[in-house]
């Protein structure tokens, strides 16, 4: 079992799905896990109801489970008779400060943010506590959705003095609307539509998925083939 954070504000869930659907076409097991109080992924990928939250659900081969912590986690899968060991990966989308010290351990760790300003104030904040609970989990990989702006590409790194490591996976995604577009018609037509990702997205989701699983990208790449055809399952 690998355990894959995904860091930051911003809402990502889009992000966290195409992962996690690009896992399980290649045959790995994936549980993404919503910590958001939104309940983002719950409320957009599933028919879920306030009174049914300790329950598993599935989206595409994707299991969603809501939990704040490892230990809550653990008591939605006992109570859905499941098996955390059964999954190969398992996503954590962490959003709030309160939330960092409940999580650790973390095999991968993808800061995911943009370049909008109260985002990079608020993702600082989240980002330092991070690093404040957990000293040996400082090597990030950086995801950044950006568009053209007068912003300073320094900023974030001098709001958190420098205390992240940066690894060589630096990601960039330009603003594209039917990218926007394919998120907002997943959530309503509760069916992903690969096909119409930009190529900058879809380049960065085949490198994320290559490296966390190991697979050579050319498997990465027929699994993405397989899903833009809609061969979901």
């Amino acid at each position: 079992m690998k355990k894959i954070l995904l860091l930051g504000t911003k809402d990502k869930s889009d992000l966290a799905m195409y992962l996690g659907m690009i896992l399980a076409k290649n045959g790995l097991s994936t549980l993404l896990v919503d910590t958001t109080s939104k309940k983002r992924y719950l409320q957009a990928y599933t028919r879920f109801e306030y009174d049914d939250e300790l329950h598993f659900y599935d989206f595409f081969d994707v299991d969603i489970a809501a939990a704040k912590s490892w230990k809550e986690l653990e008591s939605v899968t006992h109570k859905s008779n499941e098996e955390l060991q059964k999954y190969d990966f398992i996503l954590v989308d962490i959003e709030e400060e309160a939330i960092v010290s409940h999580w650790n351990d973390f095999d991968y760790r993808y800061y995911v943010g943009n370049h909008e300003k109260l985002t990079l104030i608020e993702d600082a904040d989240l980002i330092t506590r991070f690093l404040d609970e957990h000293t040996a989990e400082k090597e990030f990989n950086k995801i950044v959705f950006s568009l053209e702006s007068d912003v300073d590409e320094e900023y974030l790194e001098q709001m958190i003095d420098g205390e992240i490591k940066w690894s060589l996976d630096d990601f960039e995604i330009p603003y594209d609307e039917f990218d926007l577009r394919n998120k907002v018609n997943m959530q309503y037509n509760m069916q992903p539509t690969f096909k119409k990702l930009s190529k900058d997205y879809k380049d960065t989701l085949a490198s994320i998925v290559t490296a966390i699983s190991g697979y050579h990208r050319k498997d990465t790449k027929q699994a993405m083939k397989q899903l833009e055809r809609g061969d979901f399952i």
